[in-house]
């Protein structure tokens, strides 16, 4: 159970505790007629830390009009001898004020008082205080109990809208950061390919969506495609090998290369033809041989088949991931890389500013 309480600095060294923003008090018992109210500051007692809750205790009585009314105070100091002030409490007024007091001095320990005007809220399970400025730190001391489990199936059973909400917004912030990192070490050219194949491999979305509008799956990173000789050498190793998703899957192999690796060199040939670069033609050399080795052999070993289960190699399509469309400076050179990878059949080639678009659009998208 919570109770929700309004907190007023006076000075900065008191605050009010009240049940609203009008209404700087607190309700312990109320009849048709009478009521009894607390009227509570929290204070900072530098000297005497233990004590820092002070109270009145006071009884009204209802007007006419339906106004709430102090019986008139009587001073103590007038009192004769013999006579004396009694203020009785029943049983549930009295219970009503352990509870306020406990709630009182929770907040005063709380750390949480400070300047301004804002709403507390004091929960009794592991005496937890919540502000409104603080409702991650409640939810991450029950993460640190242990109820993060208890946490999780509580929401879905109560609110399953929101539960299905808060994972989706989990993979949206998710995604937004690798986009951020995706953006920021695009231009970096001390990123090696290990790097590269490490970011994509921890964030297949990019790769998921799309490549001529089939999702792909992960089946292997580094995988041995074949050509192993007697000796163990001569081995054909890839960087991914991915499965297209639908009812009947296939293969696909997956090469990444470098942002900053050329594509298209300065050398004009003839007529605004220009040489292409030297690791974008043996990366494509390197893809179509693995993809030929990859069908003829690795696919075919009992290892694989089990691997692969019900996943087709048929001529296996390849992807090179490679370059960067900026390096593109004129037109001569945007027809020379275009004019050769679309005269492929395979692989298809995707510079890394694609990719980004395409992780920036999904990641819109989702937004």
């Amino acid at each position: 159970m919570t109770d929700s309480y309004h907190v007023v600095s006076t000075s900065n060294q008191s605050f009010e505790i009240g049940e609203s923003e009008s209404e700087r008090y607190i309700v312990l018992s109320s009849g048709t007629t009478t009521r009894k109210i607390l009227k509570a500051i929290i204070i900072n007692n530098t000297s005497r830390p233990e004590d820092r809750v002070k109270v009145k205790l006071l009884h009204q009585r209802k007007s006419p009009s339906g106004v709430w009314e102090e019986v008139e105070s009587i001073n103590l100091n007038s009192l004769k001898a013999g006579e004396g002030v009694k203020l009785d409490l029943d049983s549930e007024t009295t219970s009503s004020l352990f509870r306020e007091l406990t709630n009182l001095y929770q907040m005063a320990d709380s750390g949480e008082i400070r300047s301004g005007e804002y709403n507390l809220v004091v929960g009794r399970a592991d005496q937890i205080v919540q502000t409104d400025r603080g409702r991650a730190e409640v939810l991450k001391k029950l993460l640190e109990l242990g109820y993060g489990e208890e946490l999780w199936q509580t929401l879905i059973d109560e609110n399953p809208d929101l539960a299905t909400r808060l994972s989706y917004s989990k993979i949206q912030i998710d995604r937004s950061v690798a986009l951020r990192e995706f953006e920021n070490n695009i231009g970096d050219a001390s990123k090696n390919e290990n790097y590269w194949q490490t970011f994509f491999n921890d964030n297949q979305w990019i790769f998921g969506y799309g490549l001529k509008y089939q999702i792909l799956g992960l089946i292997a990173a580094q995988p041995n495609y074949g050509g192993t000789q007697v000796t163990g050498s001569g081995g054909q190793r890839g960087d991914y090998l991915t499965e297209t998703q639908a009812e009947a899957k296939y293969t696909v192999l997956v090469e990444i290369k470098k942002p900053h690796t050329q594509i298209v060199t300065n050398r004009e040939q003839r007529n605004s033809c220009y040489e292409l670069g030297r690791e974008l033609v043996d990366g494509v050399s390197q893809i179509q041989v693995n993809c030929q080795t990859w069908e003829t052999e690795g696919s075919r070993t009992d290892g694989n088949r089990d691997l692969l289960d019900d996943t087709l190699t048929c001529k296996p399509k390849g992807v090179l991931v490679v370059g960067n469309l900026n390096q593109l400076t004129n037109r001569g050179k945007k027809i020379s890389f275009e004019t050769f990878r679309r005269s492929l059949s395979n692989p298809e080639i995707i510079t890394f500013d694609e990719l980004l678009e395409r992780a920036r659009f999904i990641v819109g998208h989702m937004s």
